[in-house]
């Protein structure tokens, strides 16, 4: 099981270097937002040489799982992303700035469930949408961020587009079966499942990486309903050689979608490698198609 713990958490360990790089020649801002809910680190970047366009050239973005600060891979992200756009995000709760995500905090584990990150993420595109008078051109969910973007695109009926980036229309418990299956290792993922349910809300005992409080809070979470609720366009992209959330996630949200559209990045991985290179700045173009440019 070493194997498919290390697949869970590959997503944010790699192309630090390009990473560091990026964040050092252009640095997200960040800014310390307090309200009666709590206190929240919000970062934020410009796309691209010019300036916004205007309100409605606001992105409101999620990321995948792990302790990796925002400060080191936000701008990163978003190369190939059109220019002309604000991003915004939310830092998780125990993340340092600057942190690589090599060792996770005890504030970060004690509180790192999905329910947790989708309440404050509700309540920072809330916080977005009032700076701004208006919804932002879209939400964008990546692997971990994917269900949470979908949670909050189906909040907010005004928000027009949505973009999901290495997830699917799966429970976390269909994915690790299959996951296992295919590894021939159903037999101990069995048992790590027991370890979970014997002591759901610990923050202190790991399974594959991620404490047993995490796993409660995802297992059986189904994004179904709320794919089903969006009415605007819908991306649903996937690498094709996905071996962290299998390709069967992504065309089932794409079948139960009213309007989606599903591309399968054909050789990439879960953070799009691929034998001719990374394909991220791929994705974020096909991101920017469905947004519109300024």
């Amino acid at each position: 099981m070493i194997a498919l713990c290390a697949l869970c958490l590959a997503a944010s360990a790699c192309n630090r270097i390009g990473y560091v790089l990026d964040a050092v020649r252009d640095p997200p801002a960040r800014e310390v937002v307090v309200t009666s809910d709590g206190t929240y680190s919000l970062y934020s970047i410009t796309t691209g040489p010019s300036d916004p366009a205007g309100p409605g050239r606001v992105v409101y973005f999620i990321g995948g799982s792990g302790c990796a600060s925002l400060s080191v891979y936000l701008t990163h992200y978003f190369r190939g992303f059109p220019g002309g756009y604000k991003v915004y995000a939310l830092e998780k709760e125990g993340v340092s700035p600057g942190g690589f995500g090599f060792g996770c905090s005890a504030d970060f584990w004690n509180s790192y469930t999905l329910d947790r990150m989708t309440e404050r993420n509700l309540e920072m595109l809330q916080f977005v949408m009032d700076r701004h008078d208006t919804a932002p051109a879209g939400v964008i969910g990546t692997s971990e961020g994917g269900p949470i973007a979908v949670k909050l695109a189906a909040s907010q009926p005004d928000i027009p587009r949505l973009a999901v980036i290495g997830a699917g229309g799966m429970t976390m418990r269909e994915v690790l079966k299959i996951l296992a299956r295919r590894r021939g290792q159903e037999s101990e993922l069995n048992t790590l499942l027991s370890q979970i349910d014997q002591d759901p809300l610990a923050t202190d005992r790991f399974v594959l990486g991620l404490t047993h409080a995490y796993w409660t809070s995802v297992l059986d979470v189904d994004p179904t309903p709320d794919l089903k609720a969006l009415r605007g366009p819908v991306l649903v992209v996937i690498g094709a050689q996905d071996q962290n959330v299998p390709v069967e996630s992504a065309r089932k949200a794409a079948a139960v979608l009213r309007n989606g559209d599903l591309w399968e990045v054909e050789g990439a991985d879960h953070v799009f490698n691929s034998p001719t290179g990374n394909r991220r700045a791929e994705v974020m173009q096909a991101v920017g198609q469905l947004f519109g440019t300024p």
